[in-house]
This record gives C-alpha cells, sequence and structure tokens, in this order.
C-alpha cells in the first residue's frame, strides 16, 4: 500500500519536476575526435544547467545545410564556417544575435575571428575555432624561417631542382583561397568596402603578376603536382623546402618541419595575409527559446570548453583566454596559428564570392571540358593580365546581377 501510494505521489508531481527545463537543439557535422569533444562539451552544459537541457542532431554536413535551408529541422542553433553567414542571412534562416551580447562578449575573441561573424554590420553567431595558413619549413635546410618575401623565395629558387622533383615552394598556387594572401599584401582585397567586387584592383593585377613570376622564375612548379597528397608526400620525403598550409594538413606531417607566420611583402611592407576561416554557432530563426539558445551559445564558445575542443578535438581556439590554458599556451603551432589569425583576412561571407571562386579558380565546365583558373591563363597570356581581371570582375557584375532578378 506504501510502495502503491509512493508511486501515485511521484507521478503527481512528474508534470512540476520537469516543468521549466528548455530543450535546445544543435545541429552540427562534427566527426570523430570533434565530435568527442562536442558531446563532452553538451554533457559539461547538462550537468550545470538543470533548466536548459542541450541536445545534438549530428548531421554529415551537406544535410546540414540543406536542412537549415529548408527549416525542416526542429533546430535551434547550428555549427558551420562563417562563409554561409551572408547566404543564411540573406534568406532569414539566421538572425543577429546583437541584443542578446554585450561589448564585454567580443573582447572575448581573437578580433578578426569576432569580425567574421558580421555581416551587414549585425552580429550573427559566436566564433568556435579558427583556421588560416602558416608557413611549414623543413628544419634539416632551414634552421631560421625567412622574415620577408625576398628571402623566402630566394631561398626556393636555390632549392628547386624540378628535373630532381625537388621543390623549394610549395602550395595550391591555382586557387583564389591560397593566393587571396598575396593580393592583401599588396593592398588589395576581393570587395571595397561598399560590398561591390575588387577584382580587377591594382593590387590584384600585382598580385597575380606575381604568381607568374614566381612561375617562370621556377620558383614554383606550374601545372606538374596536381594533388595536395602529393604535395604532403613530397615534404614528408624531405623534396620540399616550404609549404604552405593550413592545420587541416598538420596531422598528416611526418617530416621534422616547424612552421613560422608567412613574411613581410618587402614591396609594400606589408604582412602577407591569408584568409581566416571561422567555425561558428549561429542562431536560426525559428527558435523558440532564443535566449536560452544563446546562453548555450555562450557556454560552447567560453575559454574552458574551447579548450576540451581544441584538446580533444584538435580545433585551434578562437577564444583568446583559452589560450591561457598550460597544454594550449605550451602548443608551439596553435600559438603560432593564434598569431598569424591576427594577421589574416576574414574570407568574405557575402553569397556572391561563390562567383569569384568559380571565375578565378579552375571550373569544371561538364562534358570533360573545363575553365582553366586566372593563374594558368595569365601564364599563357601575361600581357593580357589586365583584360582578364577586367573580364573576371564583369563576369561576377553580371552574375550578380542576374541572381537579384
Amino acid at each position: 500500500m506504501i510502495k502503491l501510494f509512493s508511486t501515485f505521489i511521484f507521478l503527481l508531481f512528474l508534470p512540476f519536476l520537469s516543468y521549466g527545463v528548455t530543450n535546445i537543439y544543435l545541429m552540427h557535422s562534427f566527426k570523430g575526435a570533434e565530435a568527442k569533444s562536442i558531446k563532452l562539451a553538451a554533457d559539461y552544459f547538462n550537468f550545470e544547467h538543470k533548466d536548459i537541457h542541450l541536445i545534438l542532431i549530428q548531421e554529415d554536413g551537406e544535410t546540414v545545410l540543406k536542412q537549415v535551408l529548408s527549416g525542416d529541422k526542429k533546430a535551434d542553433l547550428f555549427i558551420w564556417a562563417h562563409d554561409v553567414i551572408g547566404k543564411f542571412a540573406e534568406k532569414n534562416r539566421i538572425v543577429p544575435i546583437d541584443k542578446f551580447i554585450t561589448a564585454k562578449d567580443s573582447t572575448r575573441f581573437i578580433s578578426t575571428a569576432f569580425n567574421a561573424m558580421e555581416y551587414k554590420k549585425k552580429t550573427y553567431g559566436l566564433p568556435l575555432s579558427i583556421e588560416t595558413l602558416l608557413l611549414f619549413y623543413n628544419k634539416k635546410y632551414v634552421s631560421e624561417p625567412p622574415k620577408t618575401l625576398n628571402e623566402l623565395m630566394g631561398k626556393a629558387k636555390s632549392f628547386s631542382d624540378f628535373e630532381q622533383r625537388k621543390y623549394g615552394l610549395l602550395f595550391p598556387f591555382s586557387n583564389y583561397y591560397f593566393n587571396a594572401m598575396f593580393t592583401h599584401s599588396f593592398g588589395g582585397a576581393t570587395f571595397k568596402s561598399n560590398g561591390s567586387f575588387a577584382l580587377n584592383s591594382a593590387a590584384q593585377k600585382k598580385a597575380l603578376e606575381y604568381i607568374t613570376h614566381l612561375i617562370k622564375e621556377k620558383v614554383l612548379p606550374f601545372d606538374m603536382i596536381k594533388k595536395t597528397s602529393e604535395y604532403i608526400s613530397l615534404f614528408n620525403s624531405g623534396n620540399v623546402l616550404f609549404f604552405i598550409t593550413g592545420p587541416w594538413d598538420v596531422g598528416s606531417l611526418t617530416a621534422d618541419y616547424e612552421a613560422a607566420k608567412l613574411p613581410i611583402n618587402d614591396k609594400t611592407n606589408m604582412p602577407i595575409e591569408p584568409f581566416l576561416g571561422v567555425k561558428g554557432i549561429y542562431l536560426l530563426r525559428t527558435s523558440k527559446h532564443k535566449a536560452a539558445a544563446i546562453e548555450v551559445m555562450r557556454y560552447l564558445t567560453s575559454a574552458k570548453m574551447e579548450y576540451i575542443m581544441s584538446f580533444i578535438g584538435g580545433e585551434i581556439p578562437a577564444n583568446l583566454r583559452t589560450y591561457n590554458f598550460d597544454e594550449i599556451r605550451n602548443d608551439k603551432l596553435k600559438m603560432l596559428f593564434k598569431a598569424q589569425a591576427l594577421d589574416s583576412v576574414p574570407m568574405p561571407n557575402l553569397e556572391k564570392m561563390k562567383y569569384v571562386w568559380d571565375i578565378m579558380n579552375t571550373k569544371n565546365l561538364g562534358n570533360g571540358k573545363e575553365r582553366k583558373s586566372i593563374y594558368e591563363r595569365a601564364l599563357q597570356a601575361p600581357n593580357k593580365i589586365n583584360k582578364l581581371l577586367n573580364a573576371a570582375q564583369r563576369y561576377c557584375e553580371k552574375a550578380s546581377r542576374q541572381k537579384k532578378k
């Protein structure tokens, strides 16, 4: 009788025990160590919060994007690279969070990483991790990293012997993602401050001329190495002096190497600034519990949680205070990525950036045909660089106008 009465009391109060608990759903596409780290962070959150319960929804990347665009999935937050902000903001899938955060929130992060969360002067998320480029070099041949671009290219040229498959410098030089660092070092940008394209600027011309010069001088091997795996294999075998890449390749590097920030451009005395990519957490418009979702967002981007994401998941933290943890402060590579991030340019998050990738990089046109990258076309016709850049500018402007119709 006593047992039956106890059960009755429990059932009577069950609705009140669960009342007030808000479920927040977070979509992500993490796998492996990253998935373990976000799961641990979620467990910590749920242990420390009794009124909010965080539920993770793990999908492959393509599914996450489709579900965010369609609005079909019941979710409050999602994690993705910052370059989709413009697209999702224009489609009204994510909303600004300015009214939920304070100026103090922004000071927690690497400044360029927080700036990457901005679109049309509104903040759309908080940064979780970063990635950018560093200069990796073989310690067998290089004792001190070059401080200037001329020094880097001089050492690279003296090491190169293409017939022996020895290369002074490697990076995917026909890819605008990598070559934008030279444009920035000549004072240029992909877009003007008003959001219009800047592909035919003087800085873009200087950068394109510089790349073709490096190929002609046999510093870069034109059309000889097609796959990233080849770059890594050559570097690991000691046949590459300098290799410019990001954190995505670090786990595959087995050579005895060191890394350094990218050097100064002697011609302008400006740093070589690569693109900065940022993984952020964004608030979906359809969330019915926005204040609670912001609480989750703040927690996951805290120093303690970004430490977990870094130490277990291998991420490069965006939160400045995470670098006070001994394990992160003593990780030379992560400290270098942090330093380079401050001398990086957030990759544009405008939706029309896709037209830049289209025209600047190699594009598959179907039926076995492809359009060569602008760098390959410039090498074949170096006297037509102005014409090529003007054509790229017109292509992007036309494509952008047609999209608006």
